[in-house]
């Protein structure tokens, strides 16, 4: 039998071919890259939504500062007046600082307001490590933040938070490092109590399927665009179609690596969480058409909270009934954000 050497020219080609294919995988404008190579209409269009700017507002007011090892975006806006309380905002799962805009907006008139890129989200540093994703790192990056010589440790706090954000914002609040006489109180959106046994187990296998497998299925259910799945299960069929715009771009710009490595860091606080937070005052919104976090959730977690106090009424001064927004789904802050904004 006659064996056939490769050549060095084979195999240097071979090499380069490979390291070519892996550096457009691993590489966050890929899909910029492989457009010149191919024709794709839901690809190109989606491009176009991704090269659109971000508001003035957004960009005017962000800073990148240095967290854990790691660099985080954040919009900053401080009020003149010093006394005034921090309110931070936490977003969820697949979700970015940019979604709290109206919020920042409407609060930053008299409060100073921070929104928080999570690592690895909206323009955030992305790090191929599993270990900063969990509910416990991404928390402490929060605690880490809030209590760094940007803040004053006297200003008192508010936490707002949507979805999974919540989650992190009750972890965060329940840190010994968070002095609790400066917590004024949580706002928790569309919060989510706990994964149901589906979900549970599709988080123990999550990590070993191919991110090309997850992205392709998250590719198909983008199909039509504006009024794809992807967007609708977030903002139902009335949202108008700039909404729709700016939800396909924040999940254009939700990373497949990433969201695996938070989904399957993602854990719910605890009952000596929910003990640490009896005593401080915590307000529940949610949409009425919210599929992913339904309104039962809501109902859920203030359950935990009073078999948690053994003071009925001074816990009830704390936790008032859950209010749902009729006729929205699980993105109320943006579809309906009069509604979120409460004083």
């Amino acid at each position: 039998m006659t064996v056939v050497k490769a050549s060095s020219n084979t195999f240097l080609v071979v090499t380069l071919t490979t390291a070519m294919v892996i550096a457009l995988y691993v590489c966050p404008r890929r899909r910029r890259l492989t457009a010149k190579f191919s024709k794709d209409p839901q690809r190109d269009f989606e491009q176009d939504i991704l090269d659109e700017d971000e508001s003035a507002f957004l960009s005017g007011h962000t800073d990148y500062v240095i967290v854990n090892d790691h660099e985080l975006r954040v919009i900053d806006i401080p009020h003149q007046d010093k006394q005034l309380p921090l309110m931070v905002f936490i977003h969820g799962l697949g979700g970015q600082a940019a979604q709290w805009e109206h919020q920042l907006k409407y609060y930053s008139e008299t409060h100073h307001v921070l929104a928080i890129d999570l690592v690895g989200c909206g323009y955030s540093e992305v790090v191929s490590e599993w270990a900063p994703y969990t509910a416990k790192s991404l928390s402490d990056d929060i605690v880490q933040l809030i209590i760094s010589d940007r803040y004053p440790a006297s200003q008192p706090l508010i936490l707002v938070a949507h979805s999974y954000g919540c989650s992190l914002a009750m972890l965060t609040a329940a840190s010994s490092l968070i002095k609790q006489e400066r917590l004024l109180g949580i706002v928790l959106i569309s919060p989510k109590a706990e994964l149901d046994e589906t979900q549970a187990n599709g988080q123990k296998f999550l990590p070993w399927i191919p991110d090309f497998m997850v992205e392709n299925a998250r590719k198909k259910d983008r199909r039509g665009g504006l009024y794809s799945t992807s967007v609708e299960r977030l903002l139902g069929a009335n949202a108008s179609e700039d909404l729709r715009k700016r939800q396909l771009r924040w999940n254009l710009m939700s990373r497949t690596d990433v969201y695996k490595r938070m989904a399957t860091g993602a854990s719910f606080p605890s009952l000596d969480v929910y003990a640490r937070l009896s005593s401080t005052k915590i307000l529940f919104i949610g949409g009425q058409e919210d599929t992913i976090t339904p309104p039962g959730d809501m109902d859920t977690i203030q359950t935990r909270l009073r078999g948690t106090n053994n003071h009925a009424d001074d816990l009830q001064h704390h936790l008032e009934p859950p209010h749902v927004i009729p006729g929205v789904g699980h993105m109320s802050l943006v579809a309906k954000p009069d509604a979120c904004n409460v004083r």
